[in-house]
């Protein structure tokens, strides 16, 4: 069971975030909060991008299929290393015509370049695959604040997806 002082601890993290949001939403426009106003370094992009990647979802899934396939999961990450050393080549193209053309988002990029065809099953491609990784951060966030309150794990889920 959660004793009071983390209980208020809890809560008072989560309206420091809020306030935080809050006050960051009212200096930003739509390209500073999606795109940081395209001016991002190398080491503040590649952090994003790792932080991005690497998260709920990333250890809930690595950790069931370590257990279902064991160390054999070494080449998940062999491969995820090399998707990522291709697209360390393939960024600095992607950034300029992204720059040039005002794009916000991949589907934007394959639009332009191969038509709306292309584009629409890009863009569902995309949804569905952020959909299931935003589905894994609710079940990892409600596992672990369920297991630190003792609070029903639905309704730990539930916050978690208001929060």
């Amino acid at each position: 069971m959660i004793g009071a002082f983390n209980l208020v601890f809890i809560i008072l993290y989560f309206l420091i975030l809020l306030y935080i949001g809050f006050r960051a939403r009212k200096r930003e426009n739509n390209e500073g909060f999606l795109l940081a106003n395209r001016n991002v370094g190398t080491l503040v992009l590649t952090a994003t991008f790792v932080a991005s990647v690497i998260g709920g979802n990333m250890i809930i899934t690595t950790m069931a299929f370590v257990y279902q396939y064991g160390v054999s999961i070494i080449w998940s990450a062999i491969g995820l290393f090399f998707g990522f050393l291709t697209l360390s080549f393939l960024a600095p193209k992607i950034k300029r015509l992204s720059d040039e053309n005002r794009f916000y988002t991949m589907p934007d990029f394959i639009h332009k370049k191969y038509g709306r065809g292309a584009s629409i099953p890009t863009a569902l491609i995309v949804f569905l695959a952020y959909l299931g990784f935003m589905v894994i951060q609710f079940i990892a966030g409600g596992i672990i604040l369920s297991s630190i309150t003792s609070w029903p794990y639905f309704v730990s889920v539930l916050l978690m997806g208001q929060l």
